[in-house]
């Protein structure tokens, strides 16, 4: 009694959750498209706490979809530390270049110019073809 165990989860119910996630809310979780809904904050918390640990790299799009909806709720400071899990997944995660741009784009927010040169110096280093490259060069260039 009064202990609290750690939920563990089956590497097949995980992946069936993960499916029905994305089939349910398709690219952008419904949470994460108003401003307003803090459940859809609550419920990513929630998914990445959970479910990130089973060996699958739905953590890192989870972060990325609650930064979004920090950063749409102005709450810069929290949406830094979730964009930077992102980039720090690792080189090869579908939503690194774009969480990168993202947290320049938090850093400016927060006036740090310094720390959003070297994200967007970095984005361009690293991710030199993608899309959020180029929207980051364009920044970047804006900043001299």
């Amino acid at each position: 009694e009064g202990v609290k165990r750690k939920r563990t989860y089956q590497p097949h119910f995980v992946a069936l959750l993960a499916q029905f996630t994305h089939t349910a809310f398709g690219n952008a979780p419904n949470g994460a498209k108003s401003n307003n809904d803090h459940f859809g904050v609550l419920g990513f918390k929630t998914f990445a706490l959970d479910f990130g640990t089973h060996g699958f790299n739905f953590s890192a799009k989870a972060r990325f979809w609650l930064a979004n909806t920090q950063y749409a709720d102005r709450d810069y400071k929290n949406a830094v530390q979730n964009y930077r899990a992102v980039v720090n997944a690792g080189p090869q995660h579908e939503k690194a270049p774009e969480a990168a741009l993202s947290l320049a784009n938090c850093q400016l927010e927060l006036k740090d110019s310094k720390s959003a040169r070297q994200t967007l110096e970095a984005l361009l280093r690293d991710y030199p073809s993608s899309d959020a490259a180029a929207t980051g060069k364009s920044l970047l260039n804006s900043l001299k």
